[in-house]
């Protein structure tokens, strides 16, 4: 019997092993799956991100966030800015290194997702996001933080 958790879980697992082995700047540093992903949204964000953003954004523990950007913080990728009219947050920013990385990045993510969809019809694709949509409606029902 094919279970839904099962196969996500197998594609999630694809996919980081794909971003392991080409996810890597000129000095061979690598950085995971959601390294790239949280350094794609701060470059792509109009607007001005805090670390409950990323939380929301990418459905992750605070705990979870707060390693992560402690190490891109340690790496130099990030900074963390106190935000003026509240001293208890600050933003999350990406320091010209981590701009530099994420546009070296964009063109092996293109490639990626371009490999992802290959030989997937457009209506398929429709359908394959209105199913993940209603598997995560699904469970924030149950309000899993």
């Amino acid at each position: 019997m094919r279970r839904i958790g099962k196969e996500i879980k197998n594609v999630q697992v694809l996919i980081a092993r794909y971003v392991m082995k080409h996810m890597k700047c000129d000095n061979n540093e690598r950085f995971s799956k959601i390294q790239t992903d949280i350094m794609e949204y701060l470059y792509m964000s109009e607007k001005n991100i805090c670390q409950k953003d990323i939380e929301q954004e990418f459905k992750l523990r605070k705990s979870t966030i707060s390693e992560i950007l402690k190490n891109m913080e340690t790496k130099g990728i990030i900074e963390k800015i106190d935000v003026q009219t509240d001293f208890r947050k600050k933003e999350i920013e990406l320091t010209n290194k981590g701009k530099n990385i994420i546009q070296s990045l964009t063109e092996e993510l293109r490639k990626m997702e371009e490999l992802i969809g290959k030989n997937i019809k457009q209506e398929e694709l429709d359908a394959f996001f209105k199913v993940t949509e209603q598997v995560k409606k699904n469970l924030a029902e149950d309000n899993i933080d």
